[in-house]
């Protein structure tokens, strides 16, 4: 397995940044291509919580081409 981290995203909310990391395994079926963005926040009662957003695919190609939309939904958190 292999995991580079990428550039934070800055969210337009203004809350805390995600932080991005790329997974690849080719050799596991289920999930060879992996972006993991994670970040915190909190209720509207200032409970804090950890928020995980995942973008999986088969392939390399379909992770970068989904790559744009996957940001767009970070930043828009």
């Amino acid at each position: 397995m292999k995991i580079s981290s990428l550039p934070d995203v800055v969210r337009t909310s203004g809350g805390e940044p995600f932080r991005v990391h790329e997974f690849q395994a080719p050799s596991r079926r289920g999930q060879p291509f992996e972006r993991v963005a994670t970040t915190t926040d909190t209720d509207k009662d200032g409970n804090p919580f950890l928020v995980g957003v995942v973008l999986t695919a088969e392939s390399r190609k379909g992770l970068l081409g989904a790559a744009q939309a996957y940001l767009s939904v970070l930043k828009a958190y």
